[in-house]
């Protein structure tokens, strides 16, 4: 029986998901003039269950739409650190933003260069991420829509 509650608790402390989503919003928003687009900006928080030294989070797709990311934490002094430790909650913004062309038809103002997700997956985002250089994905099932933003 101790043997067993040992091999248990080890198989715990290995199996802990190194990633875990505790909220995934979005909203989307439209400037004050045609020049200044509109988008969609998301917002995912999640708690690392290893430090910055061990897992890197780095992707993000929603979609098929694919942006770099760089997770944030906030500090008790209100600034904003890529670091984290265990346990920490962390913050993922990114804003899918239209601009208008030379003819008023919105495309997209991508960033960085359009990658096609690894695999098929189920649910309304999927984020990228390496623990040790190994790389994994955590699968978003729902973002929760919240009321548009008109700005002036």
């Amino acid at each position: 029986m101790k043997y067993l509650l040992i091999l248990l608790t080890i198989f715990g402390f290995l199996c802990q998901p190194k990633l875990k989503i505790i909220d995934a919003q979005s909203y989307s928003w439209a400037g004050g003039r045609q020049e200044s687009g509109k988008g969609t900006n998301y917002t995912f928080k999640v708690v690392a269950g290893k430090s910055s030294e061990i897992l890197t989070i780095d992707q993000l797709w929603i979609g098929d739409l694919y942006f770099e990311v760089k997770p944030q934490r906030q500090l008790e002094n209100l600034s904003i650190t890529n670091e984290f430790d265990k346990n920490d909650t962390l913050i993922i913004q990114v804003n899918h933003r239209l601009l208008p062309d030379e003819s008023n038809k919105l495309k997209p103002a991508f960033e960085f260069e359009q990658i096609a997700p690894p695999y098929k997956y189920e649910g309304k985002a999927l984020i990228g991420y390496k623990k040790r250089g190994k790389q994994k994905y955590l699968e978003v099932e729902e973002i929760q829509n919240q009321a548009p933003k008109l700005y002036q």
